[in-house]
């Protein structure tokens, strides 16, 4: 069972993540768009990968990782001395950092739809602090860096 929880988490990661850097992206290029028409145009789009994407994606990859969490892991998140513990509670202060990545993105999306104004660089800040954040839990989970 554990296989398959894992296997969906990482899928659930992937379009959470993945929607995320793309839809930051997506944004940046959107308020440089001179055409009001072609601004337009991407609304559709940008609401649909957030909500159709980016939030059931994000929902899995947490429903998956309570999962596992309840299911096999807590005894060791409260081992004492535990490296996994320590590793364990560190991707999770990181994953919280990225939901709110998550719902300033969010927040920024609604606010160029409403305003139809906003900041390439905020967008592009985005994008770099959810690819940094990735490749650190990438490297904690694959690595036994912490001992």
């Amino acid at each position: 069972m554990m296989n398959w929880l894992l296997a969906f988490h990482f899928v659930g990661l992937l379009v959470w993540l993945g929607g995320l850097m793309t839809l930051s992206r997506l944004l940046g290029h959107h308020v440089t768009l001179s055409s009001a028409e072609a601004r337009e145009a991407l609304i559709p789009f940008e609401r649909k990968s957030y909500f159709m994407a980016i939030l059931p994606g994000f929902l899995v990859a947490l429903l998956t990782g309570l999962g596992m969490l309840f299911g096999k892991g807590m005894a060791n998140y409260f081992a004492p001395g535990s490296a996994w513990g320590l590793t364990f509670h560190i991707k999770l202060t990181l994953v919280i950092a990225l939901i709110v990545l998550d719902q300033v993105t969010a927040a920024k999306m609604r606010k160029v739809h409403k305003e139809d104004t906003g900041s390439r660089g905020t967008f592009m800040g985005l994008h770099g602090a959810v690819g940094l954040i990735m490749i650190i839990v990438i490297i904690l989970v694959k690595t036994n860096i912490l001992g």
